[in-house]
């Protein structure tokens, strides 16, 4: 689990990632960023992805 804090954009922004490796070669990752909690508006975003590698 990898959990980050960027201030490098004008609003701070936390993002979280969380991988699940299968094996060599597969991985499933799944995460998410927060924008400023104390903005008026919450901004927020989720995401997955799969990754596998194929032998021919």
């Amino acid at each position: 689990m990898l959990v980050e804090h960027n201030q490098f954009d004008k609003e701070p922004n936390t993002s979280l990632l969380l991988a699940w490796q299968k094996g060599p070669g597969r991985a499933v990752f799944l995460g998410g960023s927060l924008g400023d909690p104390q903005a008026e508006e919450l901004s927020w975003q989720a995401f997955a992805k799969a990754s596998w590698v194929l032998q021919l």
